[in-house]
């Protein structure tokens, strides 16, 4: 179906800007003075999102300044910082220089000395690190590389052990900054701890915990930032951090049902490489030496699986080159809105993956929206912050454009069912809750559905992998003894003529 990029002015007399989706202008105009709004500007656009070029070589140009940063002499040395804090045993304020690799080491290592930071701010200066051969310092390097490419994320249970501890010490009446203290004793991630270490700087320095959560909104959801502003507020934070806490779980759950179910392809992939690569190294090249001696013309299959072998024996390391060059493409692509769309279209339309991932994602919206109503969020607030969980910009275009429905009076059923992103059995609870005024539980039932139907999805993923699989290995291993079995076949019919 077209789409349409629309300026248009609401009731409130103004102009927003958005996109819709119709079978031609007409359509699209009366589908936009159905919300409310006065057309202004409409423009056909493509449907599709595709990766712009521009977009991926400026993330490749912005790539190629890291590698140059990474690997120049700064990036081993480590940055004097002047400080000024308060020691832990006193009011007493100190001044003073330490030496770290960023501003969020030098606040860890004044912590550890017992001092609460007031103030960091680097000198200027750069002290030299020693002791590292060059092989040690060319892999910390490259480390250090794939970190900024593809940034290590806060594990789930890392978020859900916080959650669940924060909530049973704030139930205890424990102050925020002694349970952040006690939580980041108990977590493993060093990245965790360090931000849970400058949360509690903020704090002290009068922050409340909701503002010191959106600092670091790459490491903490939305869903899980608005739900503690929502606990300050009405004074029930212990048990918005169990709602959270629940909420992360549940995702943690889905999340491992999906791993689990794609554990066996994997294996199987993993089998099947390591059986070919073994025939094509040890057993092709004594065919090869046979084939030779005796001059025969060989079959398509046959010369197919020669030049592969000898392409493995003797250009092994353009695999790892390749390998190396197709990671980094991938990590560009993915820095970039439409490369991120693109993967999520596509991961849509994979045979049998396809409906667990989309089922997943509508799983996830669904339960986000049951929790959000749940604490007490407005319907507007809950939409908006959904959105934002999703990646996928069409998706979260869709969501929006039900946000705007509401805000102009709509039924909130009724845009579900627009949006034709959602089951009708869903539509139906969400148009039931709100007759009945019981939209969270019916949201909640909703998700518990979804989550049934996700179940449903990975078993049958399940259930056809292991044929398909199957299937697989067997025409891989009957190609490969094929093409090396019909010169011999082609010889022995010529010696018996």
């Amino acid at each position: 179906m077209p789409a349409y990029k629309y300026t248009a002015y609401n009731r409130q007399n103004t102009l927003v800007q958005d996109e819709i989706e119709a079978p031609d202008e007409r359509a699209a105009r009366a589908q936009i003075k159905d919300l409310g709004y006065f057309p202004v500007e409409l423009q056909a656009i493509s449907k599709r999102m595709k990766v712009s070029v521009s977009e991926v070589i400026e993330e490749a140009k912005a790539f190629r300044n890291q590698v140059q940063d990474v690997f120049s002499d700064q990036s081993e040395r480590l940055i004097v910082f002047a400080y000024t804090a308060t020691s832990g045993d006193s009011s007493e304020i100190i001044s003073g220089k330490v030496e770290a690799h960023d501003a969020r080491e030098a606040r860890s290592l004044l912590r550890a000395r017992n001092l609460f930071p007031l103030e960091v701010k680097t000198t200027g200066q750069a002290v030299d690190t020693a002791g590292l051969t060059p092989t040690e310092r060319f892999f910390s390097r490259l480390n250090l590389l794939f970190e900024r490419l593809f940034p290590p994320k806060v594990p789930m249970a890392e978020l859900t052990l916080m959650a669940q501890q924060m909530a049973a010490m704030v139930e205890a009446s424990i102050p925020v900054i002694q349970s952040l203290e006690l939580v980041e004793g108990n977590i493993a991630n060093k990245k965790l701890k360090s931000v849970l270490d400058e949360m509690k700087s903020k704090i002290e320095m009068g922050a409340s915990l909701s503002m010191a959560l959106n600092d670091y909104k790459e490491i903490f959801p939305s869903i899980f930032r608005e739900l503690v502003q929502a606990g300050e507020s009405g004074g029930n934070l212990d048990e918005n951090l169990r709602r959270v806490s629940n909420y992360l779980e549940d995702q943690m759950e889905l999340q491992a049902k999906i791993k689990g179910a794609m554990t066996y392809p994997i294996v199987v992939l993993g089998l099947i490489t390591l059986i070919v690569t073994g025939l094509l190294v040890f057993v092709v090249p004594t065919f090869i030496s046979l084939f030779k001696d005796f001059k025969i013309v060989l079959p398509l299959p046959t010369r197919i699986l020669i030049f592969t072998s000898d392409f493995i024996m003797t250009k092994w390391y353009l695999i790892f080159v390749g390998a190396f060059a197709a990671v980094i493409f991938w990590g560009i692509v993915k820095r970039t809105q439409a490369g991120r769309d693109m993967i999520e279209r596509i991961s849509y339309k994979i045979p049998l993956v396809g409906s667990v991932v989309y089922k997943s994602m509508l799983t996830r919206i669904v339960f986000t929206l049951a929790l959000s109503f749940r604490a007490g969020l407005s319907v507007t607030e809950t939409l908006d912050s959904t959105s934002k969980t999703i990646t996928y910009k069409k998706i979260a275009g869709k969501l929006d454009k039900v946000r705007q429905g509401v805000l102009v009076g709509q039924s909130l059923g009724q845009l579900f069912k627009e949006t034709e992103m959602f089951p009708s059995v869903v539509v139906q609870m969400v148009k039931i809750g709100e007759e009945t005024g019981r939209i969270d539980d019916m949201m909640a039932r909703a998700a518990t559905y979804l989550k049934h139907e996700v179940d449903q999805a990975i078993k049958r993923l399940t259930s056809a992998m292991e044929p398909i699989m199957t299937v697989v290995l067997g025409g891989i291993v009957f190609f490969v003894m094929g093409s090396l079995y019909l010169p011999v076949i082609s010889l022995l019919q010529q010696g018996i003529k």
